[in-house]
């Protein structure tokens, strides 16, 4: 529901101080920045994107967004850190019980210890106390905590298979947002993980049905090809038909794709939507996309085809690899929350630079979902920036 998302996150290191819903996920935010500096994401956009010839290049975490949380900053570098000096030190400066090294040990008693650690984290940013509060996080009694601490502490730790081995029960969470960091962190470990397999269905055959044109459909992101919300008769899609496109495409031929996490399952899933729009004579028509099935719908531009609107909600920006090809398209509307938590692990950018794209920004925080949540339409009249839909299309009600 739109009333349990974080509208105002708290900083570091009162985060820290803090057992509050609002503090797990403020700190699972603070602990996947680790990874994000250490790894240097933000640097690797700009060279893939001066590489393209691209005059900007998005940011891992935007500047005010930083700023809110008051992210520490730490310079690159991949320096591992021996995990058994690591809690010696816990032991030694905050007396705590020793750790063990197994990341199945959950030992709520770190958060008694969590303040003053990330305190010190805070105020002398650096491998050593990046290393203290990651080995603290990964024995913390919140999953997502743990999540985020091992997608960081993999890059800089000596035993870098206990954070695989969190990542895994991860994977396995019922805890949509839980799920889907920790199942992002892990494809980009390893994207041929086995664990992960779980997660994606297989595409069933269509059908080549014409569509009635001037139509709009929706199209889902990775690992959400069985979930219901963007089907037939799901929330999000029963929101969309009845209060902002009554035109929305209702054939059980919709197109849908694998939702794996790859550039190859992305390439192939925008080759498939190009003979989609071709068979069922859909050219122009409007795209709402959540997550990669944005960069899908966008990489299907560069192919030729001529799309009408794009939505992209919660889209990760890597305007190197997926942008849309000029003159494909009419408008581009992209909504977003605040450092979107799946976005931070995907390593990509949370805000297109590209000046096509009209940028819109919730008052929400970290939930990647929130942007098909209908309650969050409905609360921040979403449908106000999708301004270039057909009259004729729109519900009488939303007109």
């Amino acid at each position: 529901m739109a009333e349990n998302y974080v509208e105002k996150p708290i900083p570091s290191p009162d985060a820290y101080r803090s057992r509050s819903h609002n503090a797990v996920l403020s700190q699972a935010a603070l602990l996947l920045s680790i990874g994000n500096q250490v790894r240097g994401d933000s640097r690797a956009l700009q060279a893939r994107s001066a590489a393209a010839d691209l005059s900007g290049h998005p940011d891992v975490v935007p500047s005010t967004d930083a700023m809110a949380l008051n992210i520490p900053p730490l310079p690159p570098g991949r320096e591992r850190k021996s995990a058994a000096i690591t809690r010696e030190r816990l032991l030694y400066r905050h007396g705590l019980e020793k750790l063990k090294p197994s990341p199945s040990e959950i030992r709520p008693e770190v958060l008694e210890i969590l303040p003053a650690v990330g305190e010190k984290y805070h105020f002398h940013p650096s491998l050593d106390t990046a290393a203290e509060l990651l080995e603290t996080s990964l024995h913390h009694p919140e999953e997502l905590v743990r999540i985020a601490a091992a997608a960081s502490y993999f890059e800089i730790t000596t035993e870098p298979s206990r954070c695989i081995e969190v990542l895994h029960k991860g994977v396995l969470s019922q805890d949509t947002l839980t799920r889907k960091v920790a199942a992002t962190a892990l494809a980009r470990i390893d994207p041929n993980d086995n664990e992960l397999n779980s997660l994606i269905q297989k595409v069933e055959s269509r059908t080549t049905a014409r569509g009635a044109g001037d139509t709009a459909m929706l199209i889902h992101g990775t690992w959400a090809l069985g979930q219901p919300w963007w089907k037939s008769g799901g929330d999000f899609y029963q929101y969309v038909l009845q209060n902002v496109r009554a035109d929305l495409y209702t054939h059980n031929d919709r197109f849908s794709w694998t939702g794996g996490y790859s550039d190859k399952a992305r390439a192939i899933a925008a080759e498939e939507l190009a003979k989609w729009v071709a068979s069922h004579s859909e050219e122009g028509i409007d795209l709402i996309c959540h997550s990669h099935g944005g960069n899908v719908a966008m990489l299907t531009t560069t192919m030729g085809v001529a799309l009408g609107e794009l939505v992209l909600l919660s889209c990760p920006v890597h305007e190197a690899q997926y942008r849309t090809a000029p003159g494909k398209f009419r408008s581009v509307v992209s909504v977003r929350v605040h450092m979107d938590l799946v976005i931070m692990a995907d390593r990509g950018g949370q805000k297109f630079t590209d000046p096509t794209v009209e940028e819109h920004v919730l008052p929400v925080w970290f939930e990647h979902s929130a942007t098909h949540d209908p309650e969050v339409w409905k609360k921040y009249d979403v449908p106000q920036w999708v301004t270039n839909v057909p009259a004729r299309t729109r519900p009488a009600a939303a007109r």
